[in-house]
Parts: C-alpha cells; structure tokens; sequence
C-alpha cells in the first residue's frame, strides 16, 4: 500500500471541508474537523482490509494444495472479513453518535 496516497487523502480531506456545514458551523469547528478524520480513518482501514481480502484470495488461488499455504491465505481472509466487519461497525457508531450529538 502507498502510504503517499493515503497521506494525500487525508490532506485533501482535512482541506476540503464545507466552509459551513448543514447546522451553520464553521468550517475549523472541532466536530467539523474530527468528523473529517474519523471518516478518513474508517477509509483507509476498509481500503486495507480489502486489499488484505484481495491479497488473501489471490495467496489462496496459488497454493497449489500447499496445506500451509492454504492455512496462510484462510486466516488472511478471515482476518480481512473481521476488520470489514469491524470497519462497517465503526462506521454505524460513528454515524450513530453525529445522529445524537447533532440533535443536542
């Protein structure tokens, strides 16, 4: 993975913020500001659990019966699915929370 892209799309996160957004805030507001970096964070980790799923796959494709190739690339996978499960979570509280504190 290029750590280069995921710098680069952080800064342009960061940079691009609304200048107000839907409740009339300021673009540096702290809710603005971290509500931009959560959602980056959740980014690049589904970016790299699906690479890792990718990765997984193509390792289990060319194991040619190897059993330790095979157990290799099945934790692999497993592992990817376990951090797109936990990456659709962290995406449902976080929604969750802007849904709450949004309403206060």
């Amino acid at each position: 993975m290029n750590l280069n892209l995921l710098q680069a799309f952080a800064i342009n996160s960061l940079t691009n913020i609304k200048q107000t957004d839907v409740k009339g805030q300021s673009a540096n507001s702290v809710e603005a500001i971290i509500t931009s970096l959560i959602n980056t964070l959740i980014w690049a980790v589904g970016f790299v659990a699906v690479a890792m799923l990718i990765y997984g796959g193509f390792k289990y494709i060319t194991a040619q019966g190897n059993e330790k190739n095979v157990a290799t690339a099945r934790s692999i996978i497993m592992y990817a699915v376990i951090g797109l499960i936990i990456t659709a979570i962290a995406f449902a509280i976080r929604t969750f929370v802007l849904q709450r504190v949004g309403s206060s």
